[in-house]
């Protein structure tokens, strides 16, 4: 039982994209349609979080939550908070 444990533990950390069930992707694999990101190919909003230079979440297809952007040298350039695709609150740039 500890190995099973120790395993699916490993696994988790190494891969974080198979613990969100496959939804962790790169902003370039989304498309805008009438104000609502899709991931490419598909007719359903994308929930789930994207990574690289720009980090965040969406939920029903619109930004929701902090949004970290970074610059070309991969230095933090802002972090932004949404709710339901529109800027809230302040942001830090």
């Amino acid at each position: 039982m500890r190995h099973i444990l120790t395993s699916v533990v490993l696994i988790v950390l190494l891969f974080p994209a198979l613990a969100l069930g496959g939804k962790t992707i790169k902003v370039e694999d989304l498309v805008l349609r009438n104000g609502l990101f899709f991931k490419k190919f598909s007719d359903v909003p994308f929930t789930g979080k994207i990574t690289g230079k720009v980090q965040g979440s969406f939920k029903e297809g619109k930004q929701d939550g902090p949004w970290v952007y970074y610059n070309e040298k991969g230095q933090l350039w802002k972090i932004v908070t949404y709710k339901e695709g529109k800027k809230d609150g302040s942001w830090v740039s």
